[in-house]
């Protein structure tokens, strides 16, 4: 929970944010998401330009930078055939491999760039801070489960090590 994402966010940052975060509040209704999002907005300018660099284009760039779609246009489901799409960025589940299936249409859209999109499946049960998060990447060529969320930050920090900190 907080301390996981409190921990890999000061580590990705280039000035001491662990002051910013230790004051950070879980709000009632956060779920580990939610804080994800409010403790990033809450660090500020804390992402170095290398840092953003080595993260373009993965769904953690896009959280550190704020910019989680391309378009201003909402990522919904679209049946074939459908033609009121103004403000829709469709998905077409059938385009999608099997294995995405399920995910798109139970799951919650957290980032997109066109038919590529994150989304999240939540374990609601208990308290909202408690919910087990698990994220997912497809694009209709391929499809991954990035683990929880939990994972996938420590995953991300980890991949950062290794491409080395310069910056």
């Amino acid at each position: 929970g907080k301390p996981a994402i409190d921990a890999a966010l000061a580590r990705l940052a280039c000035t001491d944010v662990s002051a910013t975060l230790a004051a950070l509040a879980l709000g009632k209704n956060d779920t580990r998401w939610h804080y994800l999002l409010r403790a990033v907005a809450a660090c500020g300018p804390a992402w170095s330009p290398a840092l953003l660099a080595k993260l373009e284009g993965r769904l953690l760039g896009r959280v550190l930078t704020g910019r989680l779609n391309d378009t201003e246009d909402e990522t919904c489901l679209v049946e074939p055939g459908d033609d009121d799409l103004d403000g829709v960025n469709p998905i077409y589940v059938d385009r999608y491999p099997a294995a995405a299936k399920k995910v798109l249409t139970s799951g919650h859209f957290v980032a997109a760039s066109g038919p590529e999109v994150w989304l999240q499946i939540r374990d609601a049960k208990g308290a909202k801070m408690s919910w087990e998060i698990h994220l997912f990447h497809t694009a209709p060529e391929g499809f991954e489960s990035l683990g929880t969320l939990e994972a996938w930050l420590a995953y991300e920090v980890a991949r950062v090590d290794a491409l080395g900190r310069a910056g």
